[in-house]
């Protein structure tokens, strides 16, 4: 049975605990916990490497440096969490709420974020080479200079999106929706954008070499090389 190993620089942030003490005891003693209610949980630099927490509430939690590299956090709430710094690379995020939360430098990288909630998530240089993306909606969030290379995005929703300076090296945005999203300065080199929407979008600056865009929807769009105005 694997303990968890806890690094604890504050344990407890609150006075009053929300989540099910019972819970956190399994958590401590297993490493693990499936349906829990942790919400608001203050743990920093824990190690939840391959742990099960499929479905559990950590809503509120500040998890900031901890690991949960190949964890199942599928389904999972960690609806305005604070996560900044942490490891998640090849975790099972599918179906999980991230929405609202502090992902600033966290580590996503072949991730299976698969119709995950992002929305108005702060994603400023994070790391998700490989992820999966697909169906995921990052509507509002913020993923100012973070590294998508070759990620997997296949009608994932980035409308309003801040994605400023944003690495897409390789990445497969087919049928993504864009509408509103600022891409300036963000570097698309050999994605694929096929049949995605631009309905006024920003691509100021942007580095589209080799970039797919195959029946692309355009709408007062701003290009690297002007206004296209398309079909709106």
């Amino acid at each position: 049975m694997k303990v968890l190993s806890i690094l604890l620089i504050t344990l407890f942030s609150v006075s009053i605990f929300s989540y099910a003490q019972e819970d956190f005891k399994k958590l401590k003693s297993t490493g693990g916990c499936e349906d829990c209610n942790l919400t608001n949980i203050t743990l920093f630099n824990a190690s939840f490497i391959g742990a099960n927490l499929k479905n559990s509430n950590l809503s509120g939690s500040d998890l900031s440096k901890s690991s949960f590299i190949g964890a199942n956090l599928s389904g999972t709430n960690l609806k305005d969490a604070i996560l900044i710094g942490a490891f998640l690379s090849t975790t099972n995020l599918k179906n999980s709420n991230l929405s609202g939360a502090n992902l600033i430098g966290t580590s996503f990288n072949n991730a299976d974020l698969t119709n995950a909630n992002l929305t108005n998530a702060d994603l400023t240089n994070a790391k998700l080479t490989g992820a999966s993306l697909s169906n995921a909606n990052l509507t509002g969030a913020n993923l100012r200079v973070a590294n998508l290379r070759n990620v997997i995005a296949v009608n994932t929703n980035f409308s309003q999106a801040f994605l400023i300076g944003t690495i897409f090296i390789g990445a497969n945005l087919r049928r993504v929706d864009l509408s509103g999203a600022d891409l300036s300065k963000s570097i698309l080199i050999d994605a694929n954008l096929s049949g995605s929407n631009l309905f006024q979008a920003n691509l100021t600056e942007a580095n589209l070499q080799n970039t797919i865009l195959n029946e692309v929807k355009y709408c007062n769009t701003l290009m690297p090389y002007g206004l296209e105005v398309g079909g709106c």
